[in-house]
């Protein structure tokens, strides 16, 4: 009953359309309903456009006394756009910014309805948007360092048992392998994920890395991560070599299934962080498996290349490949023992 219910609300909104638009009467709130309805976006997407839009509806007709059940389309007008636009500013930045694009969307898709008459200086309106919209506020990167150093120690003595099957093993040394190569490389989880083993350099110990925007970067090891990295290889080179499948492209952090050392399949990005809240899970408590992320092993990355560089922002800004300066510079305020130190010589004397 629901199903067809649902199918016949919408051939009673394609036939109102047809309709209205023959008869030259388009109403805002009819423009909306076809908007939403061809909109092709994922589901949290389209309930945000719908807010949004249901927010623009109330603001015309309790502010602009415009009704858009029975008003035509073509009394938005740039002045009445703006406006609006302005009305949102006691909302949170994010809410405001996602509530402009919302009509954005909205009125680019009816300005270029060649079936449509109504006409809006979009080029304007974006314009103005640029200059009155606030930017969300960035957040300072937080991690538990104590928790990362406590588990670091516990993953760089880790100790592969003499006795257990190979998936036992290679599960160990995998974990091992993985949670050093983010805590010492600063990569993201999907980079670490996508490495192969032809991208690493073990003599070199730089390994050639596809990340944000497929923009490729040299990124260094430690001998340390490196040394995991090929004792893991070495405890697999039995189902490396099998494969069929070049060495130098098979991936480093492969699935120890079936189908994983069949295929040689790397790792998912969820697989990543799994594997990590199960280390995370044995050092400090099942309740805090989730206490440390992939992305708080590169901010503790970065942070230390900030403290061990002497505050270089340079350097720290190459190590993390921030494309923008003032991304690094947030971690410029963070080593709070120094902070703390001095704190105390200021105002805790004896």
């Amino acid at each position: 009953m629901r199903i067809l219910y649902h199918k016949s609300s919408i051939i009673c909104i394609i036939l109102l359309l047809w309709y209205n638009k023959r008869m030259n009467k388009l109403t805002i709130s009819a423009a909306i309903e076809s908007y939403l309805l061809n909109l092709n976006d994922a589901p949290l997407t389209k309930k945000q456009y719908k807010t949004a839009l249901r927010r623009f509806q109330e603001y015309l007709s309790n502010i602009e006394k415009i009704e858009p059940d029975e008003e035509a389309l073509e009394l938005v007008t740039l002045a009445i756009t703006r406006n609006f636009v302005t009305s949102l500013k006691d909302y949170s930045s994010a809410t405001e910014r996602a509530y402009t694009y919302a009509l954005y969307g909205f009125l680019d898709e009816i300005v270029a309805d060649p079936e449509i008459e109504f006409s809006l200086d979009m080029y304007k309106l974006r314009n103005f948007g640029r200059k009155r919209l606030r930017k969300p506020p960035k957040r300072l990167p937080i991690f538990p360092k104590d928790e990362i150093e406590l588990l670091l120690d516990y993953v760089v003595n880790l100790r592969i048992p003499a006795t257990g099957n190979d998936s036992e093993k290679l599960h160990i040394l995998r974990t091992k392998a993985l949670v050093l190569t983010l805590t010492d490389t600063g990569l993201r989880i999907h980079e670490a994920c996508k490495l192969r083993r032809g991208d690493l350099d073990h003599k070199s110990l730089k390994a050639v890395v596809t990340g944000k925007g497929d923009k490729q970067a040299l990124v260094r090891f430690t001998p340390r991560a490196v040394k995991a990295i090929s004792a893991y290889l070495k405890a697999r080179q039995h189902y490396d070599g099998s494969s069929g499948k070049r060495l130098d492209s098979i991936p480093i952090f492969i699935g120890h299934d079936r189908r994983g050392l069949k295929q040689m399949k790397a790792i998912s990005t969820n697989g990543g962080r799994r594997f990590l809240a199960e280390i995370v899970a044995v050092v400090l408590g099942d309740h805090n498996q989730n206490a440390i992320t992939p992305h708080m092993l590169r901010h503790y990355f970065i942070t230390r290349a900030m403290i061990e560089s002497g505050g270089n922002l340079r350097i720290a800004q190459e190590l993390a490949r921030h494309s923008e300066l003032s991304t690094t510079e947030r971690y410029a305020h963070l080593n709070e023992e120094e902070l703390d130190a001095e704190y105390e010589k200021i105002f805790i004397r004896d």
